[in-house]
């Protein structure tokens, strides 16, 4: 891809092949190949490096897009982790500021009321458990309980 001439001081050699010697310029304008085919075979050379550096480019984006989700994915599932452990860890207070009964009867523990109230009932102690439904039935499991000599059609 030179365009300086030979080391013997011939005409340049193409600067595709670089095999053949670059014919004298017809104009004002040195010529840069030997023929017709090395001048489209450069083009075609640069417009496939030209795609491929734009991939290349595109795939870099698209891995620092996904590092940066993962990242962000991460740091919401350690936030939540952190949240959790510390509701976990922090002793359980009831509406009215009271530490819970379990705290409340360790030793040294002070409660806002001495005396134990009855509990309220929630909704959930007031409703029955409900019963698991069952999976849905596949069309196939309908033909299974016909009768062999009934028709259906």
């Amino acid at each position: 891809m030179t365009d300086t001439p030979r080391a013997t001081g011939g005409p340049p050699l193409c600067a595709h092949c670089e095999q053949r010697p670059v014919p004298p310029s017809r104009g004002t304008k040195p010529r840069r190949y030997c023929s017709r085919s090395c001048v489209q075979r450069a083009y075609e050379k640069r417009q496939t490096q030209e795609l491929l550096a734009a991939a290349v480019q595109q795939e870099k984006e698209r891995q620092t897009r996904l590092m940066v989700a993962a990242t962000v994915q991460l740091e919401r599932e350690r936030a939540e982790r952190e949240q959790l452990l510390a509701a976990q860890s922090a002793p359980a207070v009831d509406a009215r500021g009271a530490k819970s009964r379990e705290d409340a009867t360790t030793p040294g523990a002070k409660s806002r009321d001495d005396q134990e109230r009855p509990r309220a009932k929630s909704r959930d102690d007031a409703a029955p458990a409900r019963p698991q439904r069952a999976q849905p039935r596949r069309v196939g499991d309908f033909f299974r309980d016909i009768p062999a000599g009934m028709k259906l059609f």
